[in-house]
């Protein structure tokens, strides 16, 4: 990151994002933008954060003079189109709903356009680009085949180098199994979408309640239709885990935490907290309603304040997340290597030794793609995988650091 302080670029964002959008917050606004402001940097960083709509909402509520006018008018179109672009992908999940509904699946629809319309109270407001739905975990064959009738392709994988890559039938139950999930793409409406059965891979070394999660669902009211959604409890529960996940990288993960907290006045805090701790998430929780009071000064609920106090790390490590929320050079993490971040969140020798153990050997579809293997020789993959990503990958890149040839010659 260079010298150039952000932080009037970054006060601004974390203004235009927070909730509710008082007065006060204009004016605050309003006197950040009547002094210099980096227009490029400004827009690029609500666009890396997913927080534009925000900013186009904010820009276009303060005194014309203070926007150049080739930007407000780029914000008041990048607006109306994320209506449009949001209205359309709405309508796609409920056609999805109702597909899986007619094949008896029950499905219940998660961030995207649910959160989008009910916890922003405008569709327009979020920005997103896939649909994401919970169902049974034993319900993937019926899954597939509803999505397939509706269009969509690929083959279920998830983060694959070859797109026409077909898995085995014991691979495809690996990748239900370990990732939570598939993705599947339609090339004509340009939509993805990702039926869950888990929020995050097992590999974390979580095991959540799952059935518990689907029969606390409510009805909710998306686009005019009733629809199945998480319950309140479960709603701020699973962005907290989604965001500790992607180790709140982006703004947008922090401000929809806060909005669920702030729609549901009935929350309850009791049950959400003993959940929390039963399964070994509380801290997950934690660190995100204290980076929600960090980034928009939210008041906490008294007893999450309490639980806040009593755990030392939580604001040790909601302060590292948010002092690298902006900064372009923060080590990023990915949920296939091991991470001393994500240990520091999991509680006790048993959850620890879970996700190292199962981080450790669960094989990927890159190893299924470098290591093809028939079905039945599939347990080889609990070897194949720690030897290559903890012995071969490594001699592998230091030999390609230090210019290491395959002839054993140096690179000149």
């Amino acid at each position: 990151m260079d010298d150039v302080s952000r932080e009037a670029e970054h006060e601004l964002l974390l203004l235009c994002t927070q909730a509710p959008f008082d007065e006060g917050s204009l004016a605050r606004i309003e006197d950040l933008l009547d002094a210099a402001v980096d227009w490029t940097y400004l827009v690029e960083t609500s666009i890396a954060h997913a927080v534009t709509p925000m900013l186009c909402r904010a820009l276009d509520m303060v005194r014309p003079a203070l926007v150049p006018v080739d930007v407000l008018a780029a914000a008041k179109t990048r607006l109306a189109e994320n209506r449009i672009h949001n209205g359309a992908l709405t309508t796609e999940l409920l056609r999805i709903l109702d597909a899986l509904d007619n094949a008896g699946i029950s499905a219940i629809p998660f961030k995207g356009p649910a959160l989008a319309e009910i916890c922003y109270g405008d569709s327009g407001l979020r920005s997103y680009r896939d649909l994401d739905f919970l169902v049974a975990k034993d319900a993937a064959a019926e899954t597939v085949t509803v999505l397939r009738g509706l269009g969509y392709t690929g083959t279920g994988q998830i983060s694959s180098k070859q797109q026409d890559f077909e898995l085995s039938p014991r691979q495809d139950a690996a990748l239900w199994h370990y990732a939570g999930e598939y993705l599947f793409f339609h090339t004509l409406k340009e939509v993805a979408i990702e039926p869950h059965w888990a929020f995050v891979p097992p590999t974390l070394g979580l095991d959540l309640d799952y059935e518990g999660i689907r029969e606390r669902a409510r009805h909710g009211v998306l686009m005019g239709r009733t629809v199945r959604m998480l319950s309140p409890e479960d709603t701020v529960f699973g962005l907290a885990l989604h965001g500790a996940k992607e180790y709140w990288s982006r703004l947008q993960w922090i401000a929809d935490l806060d909005r669920a907290m702030k729609h549901e006045a009935a929350l309850d805090w009791d049950m959400l907290l003993a959940g929390c701790r039963r399964s070994g998430t509380l801290r997950i929780l934690l660190v995100g309603l204290q980076l929600v009071r960090t980034a928009f000064g939210t008041d906490l609920d008294a007893r999450a304040a309490s639980a806040i106090k009593g755990d030392p790390a939580v604001q040790r490590l909601a302060g590292r997340r948010f002092a690298a929320l902006f900064d372009d050079d923060a080590a990023r993490h990915s949920n296939a290597v091991l991470s001393a971040e994500w240990l520091s969140l999991l509680p006790g020798f048993h959850n620890k030794l879970k996700y190292v153990f199962r981080t450790a050997i669960t094989p990927r579809v890159q190893h299924f793609e470098g290591f093809p293997l028939p079905d039945c020789l599939f347990p080889a993959y609990y070897a194949v995988k720690p030897a290559h990503d903890y012995i071969a990958l490594p001699i592998w890149l230091l030999a390609d650091k230090l210019g290491v040839r395959r002839g054993g010659h140096r690179k000149s």
